[in-house]
């Protein structure tokens, strides 16, 4: 039986703002203080996403301001649970 949840990926740094353009993109706060923006990703562009694309992307963007950007990818139940798992509390 496969598990239901959301994917979520989710920017946190100076160049995070790349995920604001994203269809229902959020902004989160953890539970150590740090801001996120996070959207929704369907479960089968998951499946044929390509992160490493990502995050020579990111890195290319990091290099030009000098500060580092965290992406992740989340699978959890929803926008409520974001606050643990990107703290690494879940």
């Amino acid at each position: 039986m496969a598990e239901t949840g959301i994917y979520f990926k989710c920017y946190s740094g100076s160049n995070a703002h790349v995920a604001v353009t994203e269809p229902d993109s959020l902004g989160v706060e953890d539970e150590l203080g740090r801001s996120w923006i996070c959207y929704p990703v369907p479960r089968h562009v998951v499946e044929n996403l390509d992160m490493l694309s990502d995050v020579t992307d990111l890195d290319r963007m990091d290099k030009k301001t000098g500060e580092e950007t965290d992406m992740r990818l989340v699978f959890c139940q929803g926008p409520s649970r974001l606050k643990k798992i990107l703290a690494g509390r879940d």
